[in-house]
């Protein structure tokens, strides 16, 4: 009969032995089996899982085990009973994510309850965590108030409820573009109508609201759904809309004097209105407005003549954030850099919200975080949403209802923005679809060429090595450029420089050319101007209106000639791949790019290009956008593509090189001196003499300094207490007028040299740039400084010093790039770290990484300065300005662990190191300094960190030494064994952790773990040879001699040598039984005598009882060697190597076996032995053996020449000597009676067995 179905091998670690387990289970009963079912298991089983049954059955075989025994077996074997503890874990944490329905999440639950072991309890266990994990308040409120909720009904309910909230979205219609005003409240007549639905929707005469018909009511309008062609509201037709153009005199008035008012220049997506300057009033209600629909409208940024701007200062996570309102926006959010500043260490969920630009573009959130909010003394868990390129922080809707703020604002009709660019964007956008693209643009019109100076040579690095956790995306991102261009693989190249790949916020990695250690310092560097403030201020007359287009990526935009590819070559764990367009971090770069930008638009006027900003300006509107059509031109010409989200269009001020340019002229920017101007007044001593020591650094400008600083030096006297009172407020604010105008402020002039100087305290940072005048005086150009958030506070000094550095180039990145300037610090290991000719160390952590990275785009050079000459910088530091989100990007490194294994997870190392007695005293010295003491006073354990004190870091409440976690001591052996889990070699180990953490005489502790591993010992290869036990050299010949048997040929000898000697002897066997080779023996014992020792291996011949009754009687000491160890037996078993290889070749010529063996023989006996120094001949028989060449001589009536000056046992001892060298063996193990010990099986089964050492 046939069978039913068909079962495949089973193929271990391929498939699911459980499930293939059931299907053979099935196939068996289907086709109706009941015996045979281990045959038929054993048979589908497969080769390896064969082999894996055939070990765990021993000493059984696998055909003599039950069925029910094999598959359990083998189901232990391959699924190892897991923790119900741990699973339990699993279990409980799960809760419903974003995006996952509730079904999903049941099934969810329900995969992870099997290995739980709830039994009866199971699906009480889902109802609580049904009940716990839903993501949703109101349906967990529902489920809350069911009585007697069981596992059915929990079911039941949530369907329901979700199906009600499909359906609910079904019969929503999104209306876009909807934009909704403002309602003003009054005391004036002529209150606009309130179309809100129906309510209040219909006239006291009976007209309907909504069409202006008077036969029904609003309630039963037909177009009560629909959107007026004049406000875009919902809820009534253009004829009797309140703002319709023909409705009153009045209305229209005021529209004219909108139209004829000069209200432009706004970014996309603004909207202008007067505000008055009580920007809020807690007295007064909140201004009535429509529900807005998220997909409707995202941001209203208010911007008009004075820019009033209503913000609130908010305490978000212990952040102090100025949110700008904003009663048009359903959201309230943050950009992606706010996010990556001040709140990266909260998890961002993801969400399904579509959002829509004023100008109608599609925003599309990263996702949203769950923040603390305090808001007059009340505390609040808001969601805040998180966009990539989004504005200043944003107060909408959402959050105004929770903390409940009033807002009054007095607005007149004819303020409303008269001149909307929105359709005039997008038709630019629409026409010009190859520039506003997001793909890179391809720069036709030239190609770059670098040059080198003559005494270049080839320079190649090798590739760095990388971390295990980002190795693979590294090789992912290298395949996409190659993918899209950007980089060619090369399988030979001279030149090779080491790539240093940068996590960026999202995850994804960027891949920079570390150029600064290799063709940088070779380049003839192209040193093309950059615009100046003289150039640009001499073409702005007259204009009114400004444009910045910003190019995306744009050097990468540019191509390379072929002959300049090569230089630039990267040096990857891929192999090596040549860019084919111009790299970051390349000396030549800004000049190259500035020729290019200037060549392009030099012909056009208003245009001008500052590298990859192109700054457009206009007399008037129409002429502005003919240049802006003439510029996007160019643009698609040429190849090259613009970032929409940072363009800015018809803007009516700009900044540039620290001036406010707009109609008006040239005007200082605040921002250059808003770092002094702001600093808040000194609190203590320590800050008095900060202050004190920059106005000291300017002390010759500054007319009737120790007048005006008198009662500031009162303060620092012994006896005085510190009390700053107003002659101090006066000096104080005298002071920083002073230091904020001339003589001391300067302008910015592009011939002189160009000093930054930088520092950090404990809870700020600030810097100074200054020109050095041609008389070598230093004159201040503008001013830095900020708070550090609480992040930040918990930086390493040496984190904290080179933020500084990162946050002042940035802060004055137009004075500096593409310029050279003198950078100073006083950290000194910053000198090296940053040397703008040195190399990044490799061990670095990632945050070092990213800022040297950062830097290698800047032509400069570093400086040590010591604490007291750097002043000026000290003090803004100590006297930083509030925070104000200028932080840099900080990828935490915590998360390179957080799924790392089971059990352990960042809250628990958090934790274990606040409490770990080391670590909590580390974790203060790297917040707050180190102790000024020198390394041989310093004990341990604090030694071992002290020494590596410069590359320690906290990050998120965890120690970092550069990019490897610090263990807590409580942790280290689960790390260890995890990390052994797969049970690597020492070697192994060792460069994995590398990669990961760290904590002293870590590699000790690998070596002592891999040493006792049990496992390890029980599978690993022979063990290390012991030192070479050799025997002891005889006195006389036939003290001892050895025996052992070889076949060659098919023919069997025995091979016997006499160990003084080395004489040998090879005697054929008809066969190899005890009798004859106790007759063999008894030839050799007559011809030589009997010896004292005989040594031979464990054959069967040799133990049998026939032989032993034969040495006993003969008065013989037989010694065994060990078994399975032939190299004991060592004098016989050289014997048998080296006759059958020489037999082999003399058998080439000589076919007759006897005649080669006989001659072997001979010249072997009479050959000088390399031990001996004698041959076996003359120490055996104290002669030599005639052969055809003694004949030969002795017919000269010459004797052959014997050597009898050798003392043969000196010449053996020193021979032994050499060869225990060379053997090299290490192992000294000594061994006691008693000692449990692990034995090689050279027999069949487990290659180690358990035994114990009875004698010795």
């Amino acid at each position: 009969m046939a069978k039913i179905g068909n079962i495949e091998e089973f193929k271990l670690q391929q498939e699911d032995f459980e499930t293939w387990v059931e299907r053979l289970e099935l196939y068996m009963l289907v086709n109706k089996i009941k015996d045979n079912k281990a045959a038929i298991f054993l048979t589908l089983i497969g080769s390896e899982g064969y082999k894996v049954l055939k070990s765990l059955c021993t000493p059984e075989l696998p055909k003599d085990v039950e069925y029910e025994k094999l598959v359990s077996n083998m189901k232990n074997y391959i699924q190892p009973k897991v923790s119900i503890l741990a699973e339990r874990s699993k279990f409980r944490n799960c809760l419903q994510e974003n995006n996952e329905t509730i079904t999903e999440f049941i099934t969810k639950l329900q995969k992870l309850s099997i290995l739980c072991g709830f039994g009866n309890n199971l699906e009480e266990a889902l109802r609580d965590q049904i009940v716990h994990g839903v993501s949703d308040r109101m349906l967990k409120k529902k489920l809350c108030e069911e009585p007697d909720l069981t596992y059915g009904r929990t079911k039941e309910i949530c369907q329901a409820h979700e199906g009600a909230e499909i359906s609910m979205e079904n019969f929503q219609q999104v209306t876009k573009g909807q934009l909704n005003f403002i309602k003003k409240k009054s005391s004036n007549k002529g209150k606009e109508p309130n179309w809100k639905n129906g309510k209040n929707g219909d006239n006291s005469d009976g007209t309907c609201t909504c069409c202006g018909n008077m036969n029904h009511v609003f309630s039963n309008c037909y177009f009560k759904n629909r959107n007026c062609e004049i406000c875009n509201r919902k809820g009534h037709l253009k004829k009797v809309c309140y703002f319709n153009k023909n409705k009153t005199d009045k209305v229209q008035s005021k529209f004219s004097d909108a139209k004829n008012k000069n209200y432009n220049k706004s970014n996309i997506g603004t909207m202008n209105k007067k505000v008055s300057r009580n920007k809020i009033n807690k007295s007064n209600n909140f201004l009535e407005s429509d529900n807005l629909d998220l997909d409707t409208l995202f941001q209203i940024e208010v911007v008009n003549k004075k820019n009033n701007n209503i913000t609130i200062k908010v305490q978000i996570e212990n952040e102090i954030i100025d949110m700008q309102l904003d009663t048009g926006s359903a959201i309230s959010a943050i950009s992606l850099s706010d996010y990556e500043n001040n709140f990266n260490y909260l998890t961002i969920v993801k969400t399904n919200l579509n959002l829509r630009s004023y100008s109608g573009d599609s925003i599309t959130p990263i996702g949203l975080i769950n923040v603390k909010v305090k808001f007059n003394e009340k505390d609040y868990n808001l969601k805040l949403y998180i966009v990539e390129n989004g504005g200043p922080p944003l107060l909408g809707n959402d959050w105004l209802k929770y903390l409940g703020i009033k807002v009054n604002i007095d607005f007149e009709m004819n303020n409303i923005i008269s001149q909307n660019y929105s359709n005039q964007i997008k038709e630019l956008i629409t026409k010009f679809p190859e520039v506003f693209t997001d793909k890179l643009g391809t720069y036709n019109k030239n190609k770059c060429k670098l040059y080198l100076k003559e005494d270049f040579k080839p320079i190649f690095f090798k590739p760095r090595s990388l971390p295990y956790k980002i190795k693979d995306q590294v090789g992912v991102e290298l395949d996409r450029l190659v993918k899209e261009g950007i980089l060619t693989p090369v399988e030979t190249c001279d030149f090779g420089t080491p790539i240093v790949p940068v996590i960026k916020a999202n995850g994804s990695i960027r891949i920079c050319g570390d150029y600064k250690v290799t063709i940088n310092p070779y380049l003839k560097v192209d040193r093309y101007p950059l615009p100046r403030i003289e150039d640009l201020f001499s073409n702005i007359s007259g204009s009114v209106i400004w444009s910045k287009i910003d190019l995306s990526q744009a050097y990468t935009q540019l191509l390379v000639e072929e002959n300049s590819k090569e230089i630039l070559t990267l040096s990857t764990h891929q192999g090596l791949y040549v860019p084919n367009r111009l790299m970051y971090g390349i000396a030549s770069a800004p000049g190259i790019f500035q020729r290019e930008m200037e060549n392009l638009f030099r012909k056009i006027d208003k245009v001008v290009c500052f590298l990859d900003d192109i700054l457009i300006h206009s007399d008037s509107v129409a002429s502005h956008i003919n240049k802006l059509n003439e510029v996007f031109n160019k643009l698609k010409e040429c190849g090259l593509t613009v970032r929409k989200e940072k363009c800015a269009f018809f803007q009516d001020e700009i900044q540039y090189l620290g001036y406010k340019i707009n109609k008006h002229g040239l005007n200082t920017s605040e921002t250059k001196i808003k770092a002094i101007v702001e600093a808040p007044i000194p609190t203590n001593i320590t800050q008095v003499k900060s202050f004190l020591g920059m106005v000291n650094y300017y002390f010759k400008f500054i007319k009737n300094s120790t007048e005006i600083l008198y009662p500031l030096y009162n303060l620092l006297k012994k006896d005085n207490e510190f009390n700053w009172n107003k002659k101090c407020d006066n000096a104080f604010n005298e002071i920083k007028k002073i230091l904020t105008s001339a003589p001391i402020l300067t302008h910015f002039n592009q011939n002189y040299k160009i000093k930054l100087s930088c520092d950090a305290s404990s809870y700020g940072i600030g810097g100074v740039i200054s020109h050095i005048l041609p008389n070598n005086e230093e004159r201040p150009i503008a001013y830095t400084s900020r708070t550090l958030n609480l992040a930040e506070q918990k930086y390493s000094q040496i984190d904290k010093e080179a933020l500084a550095i990162v946050f002042c180039i940035k802060k004055f990145h137009q004075y500096l790039y593409g310029r050279h300037f003198i950078l100073f610090t006083d950290h000194k290991p910053l000198t090296y770290i940053f040397h703008e000719k040195k190399s990044l160390p490799q061990v670095a952590a990632n945050r070092i990484q990213r800022y040297a990275l950062f830097l290698a785009n800047y032509d400069y050079s570093i400086q040590y300065v010591k604490s007291e000459n750097n002043q000026s910088a000290d003090a803004l530091s100590r006297l930083a300005i509030t925070h104000t989100n200028d932080s840099e990007m900080d990828v935490p490194t915590i998360h390179f662990v957080n799924d790392y294994f089971q059990g352990i997870n960042k809250t628990m190392i958090q934790k274990e190191t606040e409490q770990d007695e080391v670590l909590s005293v580390i974790k203060k010295y790297i917040l707050t300094g180190w102790p000024n003491a020198k390394v041989k006073v310093i004990q341990e354990p604090i030694k071992s960190y002290y020494l590596q004190k410069h590359e320690l870091t906290v990050e998120q409440n965890c120690i970092f030494l550069g990019h490897r976690l610090v263990v807590p001591k409580c942790l280290q052996e689960i790390f260890l064994n995890e990390l052994h889990s797969t049970h690597f070699g020492v070697v192994k180990l060792k460069m994995m952790v590398r990669n990961y953490f760290w904590w002293p005489q870590l590699n000790k502790h690998i070596e002592q773990l891999v040493a006792f591993c049990s496992t390890c010992i029980k599978y690993r290869k022979e063990p290390n040879k012991s030192p070479l036990q050799v025997w002891e050299y005889p006195n006389e010949p036939g003290e001892r001699i050895h025996a052992d048997f070889l076949e060659l040929n098919k023919k069997m000898f025995i091979v016997v040598i006499d160990e003084f000697s080395k004489w040998p002897e090879v005697i054929p066997m008809t066969s190899t039984t005890s009798l004859n080779t106790i007759n063999v023996m008894r030839e050799y014992f007559s011809r030589y005598g009997i010896c004292q020792t005989f040594v031979t291996d464990n054959g069967p011949q040799w133990t049998s009882k026939e032989f032993q009754t034969f040495i006993k009687n003969n008065c013989i000491k037989h010694i065994f060697t060990p078994p399975y160890h032939p190299q004991s037996n060592g004098a016989a078993e050289n014997m048998v190597g080296i006759f059958k290889d020489k037999m082999k070749k003399i058998l080439d010529n000589t076919p007759n076996i006897i005649q080669a063996y006989c001659k072997f023989l001979l010249d072997y006996r009479n050959t000088i032995h390399c031990t001996t120094g004698k041959s076996p001949a003359e120490l055996h028989m104290n002669r030599k053996l005639n052969s055809k060449f003694d004949l030969i001589i002795k017919q000269f009536n010459k004797e052959p020449y014997i050597n009898n000056n050798l003392d043969v046992k000196t010449k053996v001892e020193l021979s032994q000597n050499t060869t225990k060298k060379i053997f090299g063996g290490k192992r000294n193990v000594n061994f006691k009676i008693g000692d449990n010990v692990l034995a090689r099986n050279y027999s069949k089964g487990q290659k180690w067995i358990t035994g114990k050492i009875k004698e010795k």
